[in-house]
């Protein structure tokens, strides 16, 4: 559900799913595999395709567990396995590089310590929290309508979360 409350997160809640998810291997209790389709507002679209059976370039798997592309009008941005972000301006060849290669060690370029220290942080010095109880609701919201569209092989409408 990480990357379903990416994908909210970036590209706002979205209003409809579809998803075909896969078990692959035996040993491993649900799904291992994936395409879920998201609509976003304003027309935008996503398409999380997730499968741990397949490799990416990278020296720690563990630290991006993938790669993203995200395409638009102004140009392409690429996220590789290393945790490098590069653009690629629309009308131009070459990508630039906005953000070198992670060199973080622990799990997802240290993605949990950093919120756990934005938690304590937040709570010692009264600062708000980005992670709210109102957005993770929205994320379960997603997450049953995710399983309900591999159950019944339909988009699934999801309510207008509340502002």
């Amino acid at each position: 559900m990480h990357w379903a409350d990416t994908f909210r997160y970036l590209l706002g809640s979205p209003s409809h799913v579809y998803a075909d998810l896969r078990g692959l291997n035996p040993a491993i209790r649900g799904e291992d595999a994936g395409f879920v389709l998201f609509d976003h507002p304003g027309g935008v679209r996503s398409l999380f395709d997730g499968n741990r059976h397949l490799d990416h370039a990278a020296d720690n798997l563990r630290r991006t567990m993938g790669e993203a592309l995200f395409e638009g009008t102004d140009g392409t941005m690429t996220v590789l396995g290393d945790g490098s972000v590069w653009l690629r301006p629309f009308g131009t060849r070459a990508p630039e590089q906005l953000l070198p290669p992670d060199s973080r060690d622990g799990f997802g370029g240290d993605c949990v310590h950093a919120l756990q220290r934005h938690v304590i942080s937040g709570l010692l010095t009264g600062d708000p929290l980005e992670n709210t109880a109102r957005d993770y609701l929205t994320v379960l919201e997603i997450e049953e309508a995710i399983y309900a569209s591999a159950a019944t092989g339909r988009k699934m409408t999801l309510e207008t979360p509340i502002p």
